[in-house]
């Protein structure tokens, strides 16, 4: 009977362990209202005939236990590579049956008889009320980095290092594990005539499959000498349970579930290695290289239908060659395809990116992840003088990339005075990091030059492009002078010069782009006139209007072209 009492509490701490240990993770999940159902069959048995459990002794016992349970579970959670199945609020109903005489092996006489059968409710974990009367059942399935990092901790790693390399890995460890417990009502009636009553407890654990596409099923046997009603199997991680193949004790159990079903998640690329964020929140900064890629779990139930959604201000790049600057946009292609790189260029709290496809059957599968993108807040600002405006002798260069000699009518950045731009260090927040200088030019205008001068006398200016070169100058500071070329037979000029000055920024993290970040629009007008071409000019009418504070760049500055002010001058009508 001592014996009885000792291994009935023994295992009833396995059942309180074992609701304890899901308790926490059901509490947040059992809101999900996905019904997604699974077949669920498990047969246990243990029998014994003569078995000699105290040495020794003059008892030995003959009997069974067994318990068989079968119907459906319901999909309680399923993210991040986790996905969980319990029963139903109404439970299963399982068939339970013990039975087991101890007799002197000397005299034959009855020591003791334990009987029980009947029908016993299984529930989830958390809805166990009375653990003496009601079982639990528990299904488990692992995938991606979560599987792996389940997998090790079956394996006996605990090295939290170790873990994180092999989640971030290739390295596929998709599994499963399910925990069956069933109480049986048991009465006992010793040699006297006496009845005790109470539960024997069966519990059988499988501690890691191989989760396959289809029904997951399997069936374990071994011969023991020792009796125990709560035994666990593993066959996972290359960790193999070898039972006794000698004994008197008998173990059988056998199960089978339906397919689990299909999923998807959101993972990212970092540092060479593929990270699970599905429901996670990330914080990026613009200009950050974001790689992403869907991972349909199991993959045979990819259809190759889905698609992205990605909310802010995204740029798939920013492509600068010899005197072209592009800017490349994630189109519909880009959206179907499982695996897409981008940038976000400007800030947004809460952007939820999402991944939604169908699977063969035709369920809607969707996985999400929220970003918080940041932007560094610089400031940018101007400064000009009253230089003096004239004409200077200059070098510059031609669409076709000659260098040429000749003369602007400009502000004369001899006296000191020139168009300056400037910001502040960039907060630690945003270091490392750099920031650059891009400039594009409008210009307009009008020339008039010597009746005698092949192109005509009039020429109407009106051109624009990338004033300069790619960038204009690295940051913090950066200067303007700005003119416009005439020729030696020119005599009268008006022209307006637009210019936008755009700051960018970019985070000093690895495949990172330069993205806008605010900009200061200024202008520059100038007029001179001359009655002959051995006349001096007269250079007095010239201004400058620079924004003092920057404004938020709308977009980035693209460009076919590099404005040398004079690629388009047409004839005036």
């Amino acid at each position: 009977m001592e014996k009885f009492k000792c291994l009935f509490y023994r295992l009833l701490l396995i059942v309180l362990l074992s609701i304890n240990i899901f308790l926490i993770s059901f509490s947040a999940l059992a809101q999900n209202e996905d019904k997604n159902e699974m077949e669920a069959t498990i047969n246990l048995s243990i029998s014994w005939e003569k078995h000699d459990e105290q040495k020794n002794s003059n008892l030995e016992e003959n009997g069974s236990i067994s318990a068989s349970v079968s119907g459906k579970l319901v999909l309680i959670e399923n993210r991040q590579g986790l996905t969980v199945f319990y029963p139903d609020d109404s439970g299963l109903q399982a068939q339970a049956n013990y039975q087991n005489l101890t007799t002197d092996k000397n005299s034959g006489e009855v020591y003791y008889t334990a009987q029980g059968s009947g029908n016993v409710q299984i529930v989830s974990p958390v809805s166990v009320t009375d653990a003496q009367k009601q079982g639990h059942l528990e299904w488990m399935g692992f995938t991606g980095p979560a599987g792996v990092a389940h997998a090790m901790q079956l394996s006996g790693q605990v090295d939290p290092m170790a873990i994180m390399q092999a989640m971030t890995g290739n390295q596929k460890m998709d599994h499963y594990t399910f925990y069956l417990t069933v109480p049986i009502h048991t009465v006992i009636t010793d040699k006297d005539g006496k009845t005790t009553e109470g539960s024997v407890i069966i519990h059988f654990g499988l501690n890691g499959d191989e989760l396959k596409s289809g029904s997951n099923s399997g069936s374990v046997s071994w011969n023991s000498e020792e009796l125990e009603y709560g035994f666990q199997y593993q066959n996972f991680m290359e960790i193999k349970y070898e039972p006794p193949e000698s004994g008197d004790v008998k173990y059988q159990a056998s199960w089978s579930f339906g397919e689990a079903p299909p999923s998807v998640e959101i993972h990212r690329e970092v540092d060479g290695k593929w990270i699970n964020i599905t429901d996670d929140t990330i914080p990026v900064i613009t200009g950050e290289k974001i790689k992403l890629r869907a991972v349909i779990i199991p993959e045979d139930k990819d259809t190759g239908n889905g698609h992205w959604s990605i909310p802010g201000q995204t740029i798939k790049d920013f492509i600068v060659k010899d005197d072209y600057g592009h800017a490349e946009w994630l189109d519909e292609q880009d959206l179907r395809a499982q695996e897409l790189d981008f940038y976000w260029w400007n800030e947004g709290d809460g952007l939820k990116v999402q991944y939604t496809t169908n699977s063969a059957d035709g369920k809607n599968l969707t996985a999400k992840a929220i970003f918080n993108v940041k932007e560094p807040e610089i400031i940018f600002y101007s400064q000009i003088g009253e230089g003096i405006f004239g004409i200077a002798e200059v070098k510059y260069k031609d669409v076709d990339g000659l260098i040429h000699e000749g003369r602007e009518l400009m502000l004369d950045s001899n006296t000191g005075y020139t168009v300056c731009f400037e910001h502040d260090p960039l907060s630690a927040e945003f270091q490392p990091g750099s920031t650059q200088y891009v400039q594009y030019v409008y210009t307009e205008g009008r020339v008039t030059s010597h009746k005698d001068l092949l192109s005509g006398p009039c020429k109407q200016i009106k051109t624009e492009g990338l004033d300069g070169s790619y960038p204009y100058s690295p940051g913090p500071k950066t200067t303007d002078v700005p003119g416009i070329p005439v020729s030696l037979y020119d005599l009268t000029i008006d022209l307006e010069n637009k210019f936008i000055m755009q700051l960018m920024y970019k985070p000093d993290v690895a495949g990172a782009i330069f993205v806008p970040i605010s900009e200061i629009n200024w202008t520059w007008t100038g007029k001179a006139y001359r009655e002959k071409i051995s006349d001096d000019w007269d250079t007095s009418s010239s201004n400058v209007f620079v924004e003092n504070s920057s404004t938020l760049a709308e977009a980035y500055l693209e460009w076919d072209h590099i404005s040398t002010g004079q690629e388009t001058w047409d004839v005036c009508e």
